[in-house]
């Protein structure tokens, strides 16, 4: 923790907390080589973590940049550290709409387990988010960059319907990067979005993740996103967004 005017117990506890819903999230099976740093700033910003970043040549590292003065109440109700962590849960992948996409969607899954978000908040987000991307990114492709709501929310499209479909099927993304961590991380080298894809499909051991690139990646606009909301999937979407209660505040 760089800086003398850091609250080093203050900022402990905020990253700990996000630390500690990673790990449970796939049963302690991420690397213990993680390095963060943290970095004192005045940006004079609204947000207490203005930026943050994974740096992964030497081993994962990840590094934020924090407005000192932040209470530990507003820290944790920023999305910047557990969207950067959730980032570790694939290796570097050299298609930003699904790197970013996956850690945009479990920002809010690990601000749920830990209760900073009530399930309600979260979902009421992702639609959010998702109607935003389609509105900005309509003429846009998620795999061209051209839209950044669209880079990060197509993506994150595409990790919910695959959670829910393992989830119907009895398992679930948790279960799936759980295994990817176990066997491939950490990661020195960049993959592809089809490399990861199919590493997933294997995995999981099934076909579900590859089609689904496939059909997103050059697809104009945002992918179709009402039918993740339906009434038969609800009992589902308490499970992925179900606060641990395991994790102290």
């Amino acid at each position: 923790m760089a800086g003398s005017a850091v609250d080093r117990d203050n900022l402990a506890h905020w990253l700990t907390l996000y630390l500690d819903a990673l790990q449970e999230l796939i049963d302690g099976h991420y690397s213990r080589e993680l390095q963060v740093v943290v970095v004192a700033v005045n940006s004079g910003r609204s947000s207490p973590v203005p930026f943050g970043h994974v740096v992964r040549e030497q081993g994962p590292s990840v590094r934020f940049y924090v407005d000192p003065a932040a209470e530990f109440e507003v820290l944790i109700d920023d999305w910047t550290a557990p969207h950067e962590l959730a980032h570790l849960l694939l290796p570097y992948v050299d298609a930003r709409w699904l790197s970013e996409g996956f850690a945009s969607y479990y920002q809010n899954v690990l601000l749920t387990h830990t209760g900073v978000y009530t399930p309600e908040r979260a979902w009421d987000k992702l639609r959010e988010r998702f109607a935003r991307a389609g509105a900005e990114g309509r003429r846009a492709t998620p795999a061209s960059g051209a839209s950044r709501l669209l880079t990060y929310w197509s993506g994150a499209a595409l990790a919910l319907r695959a959670d829910l479909e393992l989830r119907r099927r009895g398992s679930s993304l948790d279960e799936v990067l759980k295994q990817l961590a176990i066997c491939c991380l950490p990661a020195r080298r960049s993959w592809s979005d089809m490399e990861l894809a199919s590493k997933l499909d294997e995995l999981a051991g099934m076909a579900l993740v590859v089609p689904l690139v496939m059909a997103y990646r050059h697809q104009q606009g945002m992918p179709p996103t009402a039918d993740l909301f339906t009434a038969p999937d609800e009992a589902l979407r308490r499970q992925i967004m179900a606060p641990t209660g395991r994790l102290p505040r």
